[in-house]
């Protein structure tokens, strides 16, 4: 015996699987540019670039742990920067975390 087939919770199913599919394809208008920060900050590019260079000038191995440090930080649950902050009195930070201190140098 086989049991009849309940079409309207199916229905309600697909029609709110319709919805949601919907709702999560909806456009923005989040477009980044290079050029973002040319009014409000025009010297930023430069500003970034000579401090890198600085940096990696004087230890070799700067270059290799500021990738890591981005993709750490960005790629796996988006760019915060959180791992630049310092601890406070009132949060600890991920800079103290064990697994940070070897990668983060603090000048």
């Amino acid at each position: 015996m086989s049991r009849p087939m309940n079409y309207g919770s199916f229905s309600a199913t697909i029609a709110y699987a319709l919805l949601l599919f919907l709702l999560s394809n909806t456009p923005t208008n989040a477009q980044l540019t290079s050029t973002f920060y040319d009014n409000t900050c025009p010297n930023a590019l430069t500003s970034i670039r000579t401090s890198i260079r600085k940096a990696v000038s004087s230890e070799r191995r700067m270059a290799a742990s500021l990738i890591r440090l981005h993709f750490h930080d960005c790629f796996v649950q988006g760019c915060d920067a959180s791992i630049l902050l310092d601890v406070a009195a009132t949060a600890l930070s991920e800079r103290s975390l064990m697994q940070d201190l070897r990668e983060v140098s603090k000048s």
